[in-house]
């Protein structure tokens, strides 16, 4: 083979190795991109459930309204106290879990909105009086962000 021949089956080979980290590119983008709608659609589907679940079932909605009131776990029966310390320790972890996928960069910044400061649910004295019970569940990273969010350890 000679030197003319060499340098042009070089170029080819290439070429065929830019052409195909290129693809490779794409079909990595594609992948991430799909992965981010599969992330957004089941938080879609599961904020759907939760919403669905307080709105048909009255005794939460009461539970979470008088909550949101401002009372406290002394206000309520220990069933009732049992029953918003399951839905709010829930929450806290879905919180969680949405939180983590941000930092791995499966969910962008503008793919989720976590709730406001002043929200009346993760900023109600109740969640306030159990954080410290449940805070030692969750990735410290997290919980500082949570508490830095909703005045948590100011109580």
């Amino acid at each position: 083979m000679n030197k003319k021949s060499f340098v042009w089956t070089e170029w080819v080979a290439a070429a065929g190795v830019i052409a195909s980290l290129i693809f490779v590119g794409y079909e990595i983008r594609q992948s991430n991109a799909l992965g981010r709608q599969q992330a957004q659609q089941s938080m879609a589907e599961a904020w759907s459930t939760v919403n669905l679940a307080v709105a048909t079932d009255h005794v939460l909605a009461d539970l979470l309204a008088r909550m949101q009131a401002g009372e406290l776990k002394a206000d309520f029966t220990p069933g009732e106290a049992v029953s918003l310390y399951q839905v709010l320790h829930g929450l806290d972890h879905t919180w969680e879990m949405y939180y983590k996928q941000t930092q791995m960069g499966v969910l962008e910044e503008g793919d989720i909105s976590f709730p406001p400061p002043n929200n009346q649910v993760f900023g109600a004295p109740f969640h306030r009086e159990l954080w410290p019970s449940i805070r030692g569940g969750f990735s410290e990273d997290f919980a500082v962000f949570w508490e830095q969010r909703f005045g948590l350890t100011d109580h």
